[in-house]
């Protein structure tokens, strides 16, 4: 009987320590570098793609811009022609009824002169 109880006792402790051993080592897991440099390539992949779009983006809003500038300026070399035009009626305006003024002046004071 007590050769019994040292056999169990000793496949108890043969069967722990395997336990024990089994989960510290496994060598039988697959090799992940290749799916880590993939997953690398992925990233630079992804930093060229958004590097790209930002390139693109940036070429987008400056050409934007161009195109804003160039508006705005166009309005104000049209805004400027609409006033310096506006300013030529005025002053045409102004000398007319400076004329005028002199010329009823010049009859205003013929007439009293009589």
């Amino acid at each position: 009987m007590k050769k019994i109880k040292y056999l169990l006792a000793l496949c108890l402790i043969l069967a722990a320590v395997g336990a024990f051993v089994a989960c510290g080592n496994n060598s039988n897991v697959a090799d992940t570098s290749m799916v880590e440099n993939t997953q690398r390539g992925g990233s630079a992949a992804d930093d060229a793609g958004n590097a790209g779009k930002d390139i693109i983006d940036g070429a987008g809003n400056a050409g934007k811009d161009v195109i804003d500038g160039a508006g705005d300026a166009g309005k104000d070399v049209i805004d400027g022609a609409g006033d310096a035009g506006k300013d030529v009626i005025d002053g045409a305006k102004d000398a007319v009824d400076d004329a005028g003024n002199a010329i009823k002046k010049s009859v205003d004071g013929g007439n009293n002169n009589r």
